[in-house]
């Protein structure tokens, strides 16, 4: 009898062995956080105003509403959510978002920029494509989790409607 229960005390043992050896590591997973906008050119140039802003339009005309309120300030999400002047920040039921064109980037201050940009839309029913302006104020500002970065669109300005 005791040959079976020393059989069952090395089968035990030898698990325990295998336990005790140590894991390989987990893969590294990429965090689910939003990719930087600003990782390419520097802070506070002309260029990087205008790959910011391209990165934010790409955001909105995709639809990824969490990715693009990661690069909006506070003032901006606000002015979103009232519709100040017209405002929309994604596609609405009135309107889908068909295209856009980067028009300028004028400096505002030595690391600012005011980017016009025209936003192409379709009304609902698909009745003639219309396009709006909108001024878009990027640069360095605290996002909505009040974290410091160097491009962030800070406030927006809808410019006119035209047919």
């Amino acid at each position: 009898m005791r040959r079976p229960l020393a059989a069952v005390a090395l089968l035990l043992g030898l698990f325990a062995a295998c336990g005790a050896r140590e894991a390989p590591p987990p893969p590294k997973v990429p965090a689910a956080e939003a990719p930087d906008a600003a990782a390419g050119p520097e802070p506070g140039t002309e260029e990087g105003a205008r790959d910011f802003v391209t990165a934010f339009l790409q955001a909105r005309m995709a639809r990824n509403e969490r990715l693009v309120r990661t690069w909006l300030s506070p003032t901006a999400l606000a002015q979103y959510r009232k519709g100040e002047g017209g405002l929309s920040l994604m596609e609405t039921a009135a309107s889908r978002f068909t295209g856009w064109e980067l028009l300028s980037a004028e400096a505002a201050d030595a690391n600012s920029y005011e980017v016009k940009v025209l936003i192409r839309e379709l009304p609902a029913g698909g009745k003639g494509e219309r396009s709006f302006t909108e001024t878009l104020f990027v640069g360095p500002g605290p996002d909505l989790r009040d974290r410091q970065q160097p491009w962030i669109v800070r406030g927006a300005m809808r410019e006119g409607l035209g047919g």
